[in-house]
């Protein structure tokens, strides 16, 4: 094998330990998303009570429409970044909404006005 040959071989394999590097990071750092959000789907498929959200995931902060927090919050995230701005919409069209957050994620859930489970999102923090 020529000298050229063995140095393409090299970095080949170096890009090919790379990129399973990256993968299994991503794959690793992703799990509590993929646990959160296959907990949520099926409640969110159902249109579950609060109760039965609470019970199923853990608790939320739950704020509701005319409430000073509401304000406060719509307020703060209408004029923060593109996600921000995300958020903001959909607490607008919610009559409820909850959150909670980890070190590492946050969990927004919508409530319609029987306090049922309607979207949720999932968010780094």
């Amino acid at each position: 094998m020529t000298r050229g040959r063995k140095i393409l071989l090299r970095c080949a394999l170096v890009v090919l330990v790379i990129a399973g590097l990256h993968f299994l990071a991503g794959y690793y750092f992703t799990s509590d998303f993929r646990e959160r959000e296959a907990v949520l789907r099926p409640l969110a498929a159902t249109n579950a009570p609060l109760e039965v959200v609470v019970a199923t995931a853990g608790h939320f902060t739950v704020i509701r429409r005319g409430t000073p927090l509401w304000d406060e919050v719509l307020s703060r995230y209408s004029s923060g970044s593109d996600w921000d701005k995300y958020i903001a919409k959909k607490i607008k069209q919610s009559p409820a909404y909850g959150h909670t957050s980890t070190m590492w994620m946050q969990t927004w859930i919508f409530l319609d006005g029987d306090d049922r489970l309607v979207d949720f999102e999932l968010g780094t923090q």
